[in-house]
């Protein structure tokens, strides 16, 4: 059972996902707004796996936390058993991998999101070799990137109470954890800076210990995970389960004292869902690598299915942007809709995303569309060749996917595709429809923002395993055929026809070798049954041959199958089976640019594929490779490639050079820094005050820094302690001014709620959010009762007729009425002799603003400016809106003036003004 005092000490607890009850537990975490992680458990209970996929963890035996009705089943080894036979290289740590993979497929499907963090069960998640694969699994192919490390040093010295058996375990887990900090850093995984609790579980626990060991944390550590097992004792289960001690640490930890010791020490409550950790250091590699103050923490959003191509891109991109000192977090697409949504946000604000890139238009881009922060789009394959070639992209019943994957791409700050093809078709889709002038101006857009990169290719290969695992010999040949289980890969047009059959009948030496995910578990049951029978008439046939060639007696390679489909691997040992093959095939109906392709090019082994746009791009036919139509086809030319080495020698000496000249690692870095370069320099600005520099964002829709009003707000005095509000925020400069200024405290506020998740995270990321907070609500209204020394005001002020489509600049009819607003409330916010600094445009209704200000404060003019404008600036937000403007002009009630023109086109200038009101109680 999950509890959570009353005092909310409590902030977060991980699942062991193969309880009995971990269906309520969830539930009531739910209930309760618990974060939750994942209990790693490899030592006790059944597995999530099948047994047979896990089977060097297991025993037979039954599992005490379950009911005393539940029957013996096999299960795990057990917290010494296990160690036990990890030292003793009984393991088989693709058993560990798949367990690993079974129950965060359990966690993320059960509670609908990712795992805050991983912990372990026993500590297992710290034993080197499974710290190894674990890390590796959750930030390469789930995107969870925060993970507990019990080095309770300190604790476990000074534990004089500690039983020595378990003191002994102990100790052999902080050894354990000093190679496991090195593992999760060279991942880039997070942990906190101390940790407590292996020295105060249950009785344990006391309030004078946990005091004393608060006390005594450096000042230097920001961070600190107390770990308890807080609850109520069961009626059955293990020793552990049926402890009153787990009550005991209910009650320490609900003791109101230890509340105000924490405040006292400066403690605040955070889950691993918000604490800010430390980031493991970056080391750039790459000579082009930015400066740390021009870094961005970057998301990359893909399917992270195990060897499939996207997985392999959003892998070398990682590796790639890393390299260029930027910090990179993956992050699988795994669930959809608002759930999906929710957990990349989350993610967002705790890593303090910069910029996101989404790989595969509809499983990222419908995720990313709406996303807070920049993104960039990267073309899968499937998203272009399968759902713009069919009717998917104008199908009434699909109008809703049209219509998002629309929005994708006018969204994107760039969208990138691999080869020429891809982004013409790309293009021609999107145009073919827009006949508005607006939908002909998003062609335009979009056209600008489509940029072509190549894909590079890696070459670090793994040792030999494949023939060996087979039980194939020296003198049998492997075509590797890599392809995910799925319609649009098509595998069934080559291993289910009669034409294949018969020659692999008449080749008792060949074997086409299968390797790739189960992407539709419906086709791959088909493919499966397909290939059954395939073999059995291969076996036939191969035997009838042996018989004809009086080799009967011989039984060398008799029971092996022709067709053997293998499971997915990692990218290092598929390359390695590449280099252990004859050929690489290829017969998907359509192909983005196949990484298994590329790779077999790269290490010189001949690639035999069907003719699509993707694979033409890479393969020029009888030159890099072969390219077939037909499964006639096919089989004459893999005749061919097998019988001639001059073929084999001439294809792979030429796809050798096509790969250095148009693929290169280096080029495809270049490439990719140069988008990022441009989304920083788009989105993000540095601003000198008070001699430090401040890194501010300033997206789409929020309204824009401009350095002509960061010199107006200098103009501004903030006194030593003055309580500040920023009122209409946007993406929180003046108050990340005034807090840079002396400011005792700030508070942000805006009507936008994007706008202030901008602000906070401007704020975060310049180390100020300490002394700022941050406010949604409609003007003034959600701060009643409170008052401030300095209120800072940039408010809306471009004068329309109407609304327009950018409310960080409609001011009203007369462009005023944010000013009128602020005046009629202002006496009950500003404190005696508080001030406001204002930023004010000659658009604006200048003598009736100016008329307000003298009549309730005490006006200088800091600074005063003329800026120039043309009619476009005006008219790209409302058609005519310039011509307006002249009409309150000629009114007398905007100020502007003709300066001239430039180019042919007419420039106008208006005055502008920071005023600094001063409120006195003799205003009152």
């Amino acid at each position: 059972t999950l509890f959570r005092s009353k005092t909310g000490l409590v902030t977060g607890a991980t699942m062991l996902m193969n309880g009995e009850h971990v269906e309520d537990a969830i539930a009531l975490a739910k209930l309760h707004g618990l974060p939750l992680g994942l209990h790693l458990n490899l030592t006790e209970g059944p597995p999530m796996c099948s047994p047979s996929e896990v089977s060097s963890l297991l025993t037979p035996g039954e599992w005490p936390f379950f009911s005393p009705h539940a029957l013996p089943q096999a299960v795990f080894r057990g917290k010494f058993g296990f160690r036990d036979a990890l030292a003793n290289n009984e393991i088989d740590l693709r058993h560990v991998e798949n367990e690993i993979r079974a129950q965060l497929r359990h966690f993320v499907g059960k509670t609908q999101s990712f795992p805050t963090h991983v912990d372990g069960h026993q500590h297992v998640h710290v034993l080197p070799a499974v710290a190894e694969v674990l890390a590796r699994i959750l930030t390469q192919e789930w995107g969870v990137h925060r993970i507990r490390l019990p080095a309770d040093q300190q604790g476990v010295d000074s534990g004089h109470w500690i039983p020595e058996p378990r003191r002994q375990f102990y100790r052999q887990v902080l050894q354990d954890c000093e190679t496991a900090r090195d593992i999760f850093a060279r991942y880039g995984l997070k942990t906190t800076d101390a940790f407590m609790g292996l020295s105060l579980m249950g009785s344990d626990m006391t309030l004078n210990r946990i005091n004393d060991r608060l006390s005594s944390i450096p000042a230097e550590v920001n961070s600190v995970e107390l770990m308890c097992h807080v609850g109520f004792p069961s009626t059955w289960g293990d020793e552990f389960n049926q402890s009153i001690e787990r009550e005991h640490e209910k009650h320490v930890l609900s003791d109101p004292s230890l509340q105000t010791t924490l405040y006292n020490l400066g403690f605040t409550l955070r889950s691993y869902a918000d604490a800010k950790l430390a980031t493991p250091p970056c080391t750039p590699l790459h000579p082009l690598a930015c400066p740390p103050s021009k870094s961005l923490n970057i998301v990359i959003l893909s399917v992270l299915a195990l060897a499939t191509g996207n997985m392999n891109i959003a892998n070398r991109l990682k590796n790639v942007l890393r390299s260029l000192g930027h910090r990179v977090y993956l992050r699988h697409v795994f669930l959809n809709g608002r759930e999906a949504v929710a957990s990349l946000e989350q993610l967002i604000e705790t890593e303090e995303i910069d910029m996101a890139i989404g790989i595969h238009l509809l499983r990222s881009g419908m995720i990313l569309k709406d996303c807070s922060v920049p993104y960039v789009m990267i073309l899968g394959g499937t998203d272009v060749n399968v759902s713009l070639k069919t009717n998917e992209w104008v199908s009434p019943k699909n109008s809703k996917t049209h219509k998002g994957m629309r929005d994708v791409l006018i969204g994107a700050h760039r969208v990138i595709g691999f080869h020429q093809d891809m982004t013409s078709l790309l293009l021609d889709a999107f145009s073919s429809e827009s006949t508005s002038p607006n939908s002909k101006t998003q062609v335009h857009k979009l056209e600008s923002k489509v940029t072509l990169v190549r894909q590079a290719v890696e070459t670090s290969v793994g040792p030999p395993w494949l023939k060996k695992k087979l039980g194939l010999s020296d003198s049998d040949s492997i075509l590797l055929f890599p392809t995910g289980l799925r319609p649009v890969k098509d595998p069934l047009f080559l291993l289910s026809a009669p034409e294949v059959v018969n020659w692999l009948g008449n080749h008792p030496r060949l074997h086409i070798v299968v390797i790739g995910s189960v992407l539709d578990s419906s086709y791959a049951t088909k493919v499966r049954e397909a290939v059954r029978i395939s073999n059995d008439l291969i076996r036939e046939q191969r035997l009838a041959l042996r018989e004809r060639q009086s080799l009967g007696d011989d039984k060398s390679n008799q029971l092996l199958d022709a067709i053997i489909i293998h499971e997915s691997v990692p990218n290092e040992n598929l390359k390695a089976a590449i280099q252990e093959s004859v050929t690489v095939l290829n017969s998907s109906l359509s192909e983005g640019m196949s990484n298994a392709i590329l790779e077999a090019m790269a290490l010189h082994r001949p690639v035999l594929a069907r003719f699509n746009s993707g694979n033409a791009s890479l393969i020029k036919h009888n030159e890099t490779g072969l390219l077939y139509t037909s499964v006639q086809e096919f089989v004459q030319l893999a005749t061919e490639l097998l019988s001639s080495p001059h073929l084999v020698q001439t294809l792979t000496t030429q796809a050798g050079r096509f790969i250095d000249s148009n693929h290169s690692l280096d080029q495809e870095t270049k490439a990719y820094r140069e988008i990022v370069e441009d989304v920083r320099l788009s989105y993000f600005k540095y601003f000198d005050f008070e001699d430090t520099e401040l890194l501010i964002y300033s997206p789409t829709g929020v309204h824009p820094v401009s350095t002509d009003n960061l010199g107006m707000v200098r103009a501004c005095t903030v006194r030593e302690g003055d309580t500040v509000l920023d009122l209409g925020c946007g993406s929180g400069i003046f108050g990340l001014f005034a807090a840079c200024s002396g400011a005792r405290f700030v508070t942000c506020a805006d009507v936008d709620g994007k706008a202030v998740a901008v602000a906070r995270k401007n704020a975060r990321r310049n180390g100020l959010d300490g002394r700022m907070r941050f406010v949604v609500g409609d003007f003034l209204e959600p701060l009643k009762g409170q008052l401030f020394d300095l209120i800072l005001f940039n408010p809306p002020q471009t004068p329309a007729p109407r609304p327009f489509s950018r409310p960080d600049k409609y001011g009203g009819t007369d462009g005023a009425a944010y000013f009128k607003r602020l005046m009629a409330q202002v006496d009950r916010y500003l404190a005696p002799n508080g001030r406001i600094c204002t930023l004010h445009i000659g658009l604006s209704n200048p003598k009736e603003v100016e008329l307000a200000f003298s009549n309730q404060f005490e006006v200088t003019v800091r600074r005063e400016e003329r800026r120039s404008f043309v009619p476009y600036d005006y008219d790209q937000f409302l058609p005519g809106l310039f011509d307006y403007l002249k009409e309150l002009n000629v009114q007398g009630v905007s100020e502007f003036e003709r300066n001239g023109e430039v180019n042919g086109e007419t420039v106008y200038s208006f005055v502008c003004r920071m005023y600094e009101l001063l409120w006195t109680p003799n205003n009152r």
